[in-house]
């Protein structure tokens, strides 16, 4: 594959969902006409996408986009902000006004009443006929009291929200394919199916709002040692709210595994900059020369999944619970979005990061050098860490401070290192997803709804999807030139001579420092030996 074929590939799958979409023979595109839509999260990458699709395939009446001021800007400079995203490129070019039928409203999802005032709920409730919640905390490392507001009090007032609304035909509840990855379940089959929860939603959600930060973490601590971080706990406990909800409306969950770059809609490879701070960014950092160690095991599975697909479930899930509804099955089901069929492990990640093919991606923008060593030891990882990024960071940034420069790769390396450490229970781990409610909605679909909405995983070539990936990287992300292959190439080439000669005078350097250490510090051994023998000689 090439970055040709790929965008070849984009424009083909784009005129053949054109002419679908106009062909009129979409039974799903039929249940979203006219309708009014509610998205939480559509300034997250996710949301984005959602905002995208919907308004690129379906002739919704009206979208809420629910959003709160941040950092000076009124919801209404977000929402003009979020559409200058390349994301709604194409979308501004062949259809304009759909701006026109976006709507945002300020509200807070962590808040009672998603911080809506009572004018602005009842607008909603009266109107709104389909709600996506996709609104999360998505911080592995987030206060058990921020998680549980946000995650598990934010859909209680979906739910509440959902129950006031005169025309609701259906509600989505986005989750995570990983709530039930703990070390308990390890090699486990995850199944589409709710398990049963560590407390009690309401009780936690109570203990958020009364309890302090620090005795909060200590009563829960214990409750949560299974799971790897608040997100995927607080995510387990939300399910429980959907589970034990008796509201008479269709409602379903939507599990994604790890979502990355999008793998043909609207755009091949489309990420946000948000995801430099996620596996996109490890990519990245490996392909500019900065990261070279990787903490993971060569066969622990990791499951990937491209935006377009995952949205395209949610899509497709709405209008599912609906029609199952209407037909006297009100059963509420889950839909992992998952690339089990066709697992990925972490070799192959690393086979795929060494291809011809991905020469091709080679940025112009390195900075050293483009090598990693991966290793499942722990202690190894961190020797390899302090080796290959602390201890040359420490030299550069002093460098940087002599020259009156502000020194910056020791802050860019620990963020590297938490990145690593955060994401290891998962690159170290295996879980296989089952995805068979998710197949069964794919074949459900007619030939049109197939090619509109592709919700299989299996459908997708794993390099492809890589390859695809990591064009978003270089494109979206470090804004490279591809059209400078040969220059990158060239510059490759001269950095591995450069790190074929400096790396082992690297090293001959730090064992000369560890030898002169080891000497000195035998030489203070053996003075205070002696001034220990001479005292007491003299006693």
């Amino acid at each position: 594959m090439t970055v040709k074929t790929v965008e070849e590939d984009a424009l083909v799958k784009r005129k053949a969902m054109k002419e679908a979409i106009l062909s009129g023979d979409s039974t799903v595109l039929k249940f979203y006409e006219n309708s009014v839509v509610l998205i939480t999260g559509g300034s997250g990458f996710l949301g984005k996408h959602l905002i995208f699709k919907l308004m690129s395939s379906c002739n919704i009446n009206k979208l809420f986009v629910l959003l709160r001021p941040r950092k000076g800007k009124s919801i209404h400079e977000r929402l003009k902000s979020i559409l200058e995203d390349p994301v709604f490129k194409l979308l501004h070019n062949e259809k304009p006004d759909f701006v026109n039928k976006l709507v945002a409203v300020e509200g807070e999802t962590a808040e009672n009443n998603l911080g809506l005032d009572e004018k602005t709920w009842k607008m909603i409730s009266d109107q709104v006929n389909v709600i996506f919640h996709a609104a999360a905390t998505v911080n592995f490392k987030e206060i058990i009291k921020v998680a549980t507001l946000t995650n598990i009090r934010g859909a209680r007032e979906v739910l509440h929200l959902a129950k006031a609304s005169k025309n609701i035909k259906a509600v989505v509840h986005v989750s995570t394919a990983y709530i039930q990855a703990t070390k308990r379940n390890h090699s486990e089959v995850i199944k589409e199916d709710f398990y049963e929860c560590p407390i009690s939603p309401e009780a936690l959600i109570k203990l958020a709002e009364t309890v302090d930060e620090d005795k909060l973490d200590a009563m829960i601590e214990p409750i949560m040692k299974e799971w790897p971080n608040s997100y995927t706990f607080t995510k387990a406990v939300a399910e429980e709210l959907i589970r034990t909800d008796t509201a008479n409306f269709p409602i379903c969950i939507v599990r994604p595994a790890i979502v990355i770059s999008a793998y043909r809609d609207p755009l091949p490879g489309w990420i946000d900059l948000k995801n430099a701070y996620g596996p996109s960014g490890l990519i990245l950092g490996a392909a500019i020369g900065v990261v070279h160690t990787f903490y993971s095991k060569s066969e622990a599975i990791i499951d990937y999944v491209p935006v377009d697909i995952v949205n395209n479930t949610i899509i497709l899930a709405a209008w599912n619970s609906f029609d199952r509804f209407k037909n006297g099955d009100k059963k509420k089901l889950v839909y992992t979005v998952t690339g089990t069929k066709k697992p990925l492990k972490c070799m192959d990640i690393e086979r795929m990061m060494n291809s011809k093919e991905i020469n091709e991606l080679m940025p112009t923008k390195a900075v050293w050098h483009s090598f990693a060593f991966t290793t499942r030891y722990k202690f190894l990882y961190l020797m390899l860490t302090w080796l290959l990024h602390y201890i040359p960071s420490l030299i550069i940034d002093g460098c940087c401070l002599i020259l009156g420069e502000k020194p910056k790769f020791f802050k860019t390396y620990n963020m590297a290192y938490n990145l690593s450490i955060v994401y290891a229970h998962f690159l170290n781990n295996s879980w296989i997803f089952d995805g068979t409610n998710t197949s069964n909605l794919y074949n459900k679909l007619s030939n049109t709804d197939k090619i509109i909405y592709n919700c299989e995983m299996s459908t997708i070539d794993k390099e492809d999807m890589f390859f695809t990936w990591g064009y978003g990287i270089h494109k979206y992300l470090i804004k490279d030139d591809l059209t400078r292959h040969d220059y990158a190439m060239k510059k490759q080439f001269y950095l591995k001579i450069a790190n074929c000669i400096f790396f082992p005078l690297y090293l001959f350097g730090l064992y000369k420092l560890a030898s002169m250490s080891g000497i000195l510090i035998f030489n203070i051994l053996i003075a205070f030996y002696n001034n220990i023998l001479i005292n007491f000689l003299k006693c």
